[in-house]
């Protein structure tokens, strides 16, 4: 009012321009976006390689000369530059995102409320393990059906680990066929008994049993004849 100043002696408020997120809503946001980021691209790659795809299959009815010419080609182009890998590599980087997606929203959980935390957390894993052993299962028993990308991988891993520490490999495998193709050559007699007599189960034709399952018989150990005979009655 009469012009002097007046000093306060409360402190000035100042604002604090630091500020640190919690570490869980730094870890949800990194898996959550990794998530993002993972399915939207396999799906772009998806897009992209059905237009590689329809390129390939154009031009190529007939069966000239010059179209088996270029059918060749591009077969061995497909070839070069790893188009099938790249097909396999889009369920295994979906899979990686469900498991993004997953393990943030696990954190949240364990943010809001531990019950449901918990029972989602079970489920999780019980996921987990399911996608764990239906990938690690063919690696040692070669009649699972469990034959996907990611589970070749870990065979032929598996199979670099037996090379580099100097264990015997009987077969060098490098896809699912050349695997299957020696079982069935290890197994033939008793695929060949099993054809017979599932054929004959279909059938029911007395051809059937005198032209294949009787040379079977013939072809089989003693000790597993009862069990096959057994069979062929039922």
């Amino acid at each position: 009012m009469n012009g002097t100043s007046i000093k306060s002696s409360a402190s000035v408020f100042k604002p604090s321009l630091k500020y640190a997120p919690p570490l869980t809503a730094v870890w949800i946001n990194i898996l959550w976006f990794a998530s993002l980021i993972c399915t939207l691209s396999a799906s772009s790659i998806a897009i992209i390689v059905k237009q590689w795809l329809h390129q390939y299959s154009l031009g190529l009815s007939g069966n000239s000369r010059e179209v088996a010419r270029l059918r060749q080609y591009r077969y061995e182009s497909l070839r070069k530059w790893h188009v099938v890998e790249i097909i396999a590599i889009l369920p295994i980087i979906l899979q990686l995102a469900l498991m993004l997606f997953l393990g943030g929203l696990v954190i949240l959980l364990w943010t809001l409320h531990p019950v449901v935390a918990a029972i989602s957390t079970f489920l999780v894993v019980v996921l987990i393990l399911f996608g764990l052993a239906t990938t690690v299962l063919p690696t040692f028993y070669s009649d699972c059906f469990y034959q996907s990308p990611q589970a070749l991988g870990i065979l032929l891993t598996a199979q670099a680990i037996r090379k580099l520490f100097g264990r015997p490999i009987q077969t060098n495998i490098r896809n699912w066929h050349t695997r299957e193709n020696v079982e069935v050559h290890a197994k033939r007699s008793d695929l060949d008994r099993g054809l017979a007599a599932k054929t004959y189960e279909i059938t029911l034709d007395e051809n059937v049993l005198k032209s294949a399952i009787i040379p079977c018989m013939w072809d089989m150990p003693t000790e597993r004849l009862s069990d096959f005979l057994d069979s062929v009655l039922r």
